[in-house]
């Protein structure tokens, strides 16, 4: 287990990969395939690293999570749920969420979702 707390951390401190999981969850020329593993490896990368957590907010992932979840894919909408949740564990993506007027988007994707 330590081993891959350590490999985890590796991946944050050295290789960066927060902000480049950030830069093509973003881009649009990027198929949506592509974009929906990075999601989810942002929300696997989030969900134990706290580090990672403070740069996916620093790297501005709250606004885009914020709108692929109205994408109209139901698993790119539950891969940006599941990195929000990991993300706003943190009270700076709390903050983020607010200031992109972000609840709404939650409760019309929450509502979306459970039809």
């Amino acid at each position: 287990m330590r081993h891959n707390q350590e490999a985890l951390s590796n991946l944050i401190a050295v290789v960066q990969a927060v902000p480049k999981l950030a830069a093509i969850i973003s881009n649009t020329a990027v198929t949506m395939l592509v974009r929906l593993k990075a999601t989810q490896l942002l929300a696997v990368l989030t969900s134990t690293q706290e580090d990672a957590r403070k740069q996916a907010v620093d790297c501005g992932c709250v606004a885009e999570l914020l709108k692929l979840l109205a994408c109209g894919s139901a698993d790119m909408a539950c891969a940006a749920a599941e990195a929000l949740m990991m993300i706003t564990l943190t009270r700076e993506a709390k903050v983020a969420v607010h200031q992109a007027k972000g609840t709404s988007v939650l409760v019309n994707c929450t509502v979306r979702l459970g039809s």
